[in-house]
């Protein structure tokens, strides 16, 4: 809020920016995690994550595979989730699809507020696969659910898919790794462990090759030049005053969706 009492509605460019630096620098909860599907997409609309199943749940310590489309009037609509992992949930269509009528079972999308993130939509889930009311179902075997996300993987869907699905699997040998030499099954591995063994399988963005680093700079560079001057503008002026009129930002003779 601005000094004068007026509400400051941050693009939604620049939100989603604020989402991919922080997650890029390990600041998100660790038993999740995102990061975009192709570095070169200026207008950040896939993401690539994934959540470790919660102790005493169905999916205790798997590494659940999503892909996050965030829409053009994100956030002030929710974004739209597909599991990639197959599982069996209320919420989840046989698709994989969270759908409008899916959603009613998830708090997180069926009561979406401006201010949660993609981060907030991660951990609502994680925390709908504890509730007790699900305790006892049915999941797919883990061969089962590993089967339907290499086929994603292997269907083209880009670089960051298949890093993200590199990621997933060092996980997921850090976990059964854990716990062998512990003696036990991958069940048996606490989940501080395992979200270790998550936030370790990370790629650092700092690791990436020249290409890809340029890529993802660039990206950031390019919206920073593009928008920041317009949105300023549109605030010392007036939401009225705003040549890219209310919930926009002016960006040279176009505009971006707030």
């Amino acid at each position: 809020m601005s000094s004068n009492g007026e509400t400051i509605i941050v693009p939604r460019n620049f939100v989603l920016l604020d989402e991919l630096e922080k997650a890029e620098k390990g600041q998100t909860d660790g038993t999740v995690s995102l990061g975009l599907v192709q570095d070169d997409d200026v207008y950040m609309r896939n993401w690539q994550c994934t959540i470790l199943g919660p102790s005493n749940s169905p999916v205790e310590n798997r590494i659940i595979m999503l892909r996050v489309c965030c829409g053009d009037q994100y956030p002030n609509e929710p974004p739209t989730v597909r599991f990639q992992s197959k599982v069996n949930f209320p919420f989840v269509a046989a698709d994989g699809s969270i759908t409008s009528e899916t959603r009613k079972h998830l708090p997180v999308l069926n009561h979406w507020k401006r201010e949660y993130k993609i981060e907030t939509v991660l951990v609502g889930i994680k925390n709908a696969f504890n509730k007790s009311e699900y305790k006892k179902l049915k999941q797919p075997s883990e061969s089962e659910a590993t089967s339907s996300e290499a086929h994603v993987v292997h269907a083209g869907e880009g670089a960051g898919a298949g890093a993200a699905w590199l990621a997933g699997t060092r996980a997921r040998r850090a976990v059964h790794s854990m716990a062998s030499a512990a003696g036990g099954s991958p069940s048996g591995v606490s989940e501080p462990a395992s979200a270790a063994a998550l936030a370790a399988a990370r790629v650092d963005p700092l690791k990436r090759s020249p290409g890809q680093a340029t890529g993802a700079l660039g990206m950031r560079v390019a919206l920073l030049q593009l928008g920041r001057a317009g949105w300023r503008v549109g605030l010392k002026g007036g939401a009225g005053n705003s040549t890219a009129g209310p919930g926009r930002t002016a960006v040279g003779t176009g505009a971006i969706e707030a």
